[in-house]
């Protein structure tokens, strides 16, 4: 009963995040906005990065959910643990990003 409803839980976060993309209104942006100041939150960069980011976690939430369902328990607490870690470290993976791209896109982060 407890892995269906983590399963579903997972599945419909990976939904959920696929269709901000798709209506590229990533929900990681209200997360990004609290790290960055106002002048950035317009710029298509910051959305860029905010796609990306949330589609890492779409892909990430599936995952989760096929682990939740086929893998023994230990690997689901084991990822479990490692999506905590990368909710953590997602603020810095965006900075990092954005440096990458500004510096592809031959600007000074």
């Amino acid at each position: 009963m407890i892995n269906s409803i983590m399963a579903f839980t997972m599945a419909l976060m990976a939904f959920v995040s696929l269709a901000s993309v798709i209506a590229r209104r990533p929900w990681t942006i209200v997360i990004a906005r609290r790290h960055n100041p106002p002048e950035v939150w317009s710029t298509p960069l910051f959305l860029e990065t905010n796609l990306v980011i949330t589609g890492a976690w779409a892909v990430l939430f599936a995952v989760a959910a096929a682990l939740t369902v086929w893998a023994p328990a230990w690997l689901s607490l084991g990822y479990g643990i490692m999506l905590f870690i990368a909710g953590r470290k997602s603020p810095a993976v965006g900075a990092w990003y954005s440096q990458r791209r500004m510096r592809a896109m031959g600007l000074q982060p």
